[in-house]
């Protein structure tokens, strides 16, 4: 048995959170807690003692955890796109499908021009960078770093509206 802990700040993730639970209580068991839970760190006994005298014996449940290292590593998608317009024109095409994906810009450079995103979809979140450049033609890479599904699903979604600006230009 474990004990997973998941951190929120706000309700729409408790809400993502639970929606998560109950996708997966018929997969697996879970056992969500009543009452409170909390982390000894050192030796509990005189705090159970107390607890015990105070709430009965039969209301305090102890456990003795280890934690766990996850070895579960995030997907890094990478899309290279090049176009025929000035690098304005493409920066702000990119910015616009950023922003209809609910990007949050986070950081942009100039040199080299650079502009990160984090981007939440309903398959998860995700960092976006996006790198212009300009030769003869304007020159996007964008890296995607996600956990599955997320990742392919930021990437699809991405390339899918550049390709479909590439035409129409």
């Amino acid at each position: 048995m474990y004990l997973i802990t998941a951190k929120y700040f706000n309700d729409a993730e408790r809400k993502r959170i639970e929606y998560i639970l109950k996708q997966w209580e018929n997969k697996i068991k879970i056992i969500k807690p009543a009452g409170i839970t909390f982390f000894v760190d050192g030796e509990p006994d005189e705090i159970i003692k107390e607890l015990m005298s105070k709430t009965g014996e039969d209301k305090i449940s102890v456990f003795s955890l280890d934690e766990t290292q996850i070895d579960i590593k995030k997907t890094r998608k990478i899309i290279e796109i090049t176009f025929n317009e000035e690098i304005n024109v493409v920066e702000k095409f990119t910015g616009f499908v950023m922003a209809k994906r609910k990007g949050v810009l986070k950081r942009e450079t100039k040199t080299p021009f650079i502009k990160e995103y984090s981007i939440y979809t309903n398959k998860g979140g995700g960092e976006v960078s996006v790198k212009f450049s300009r030769n003869q033609q304007t020159n996007v890479y964008i890296t995607i770093e996600a956990f599955e599904p997320a990742a392919t699903y930021i990437h699809d979604i991405i390339k899918e509206d550049l390709e479909y600006f590439k035409k129409g230009i």
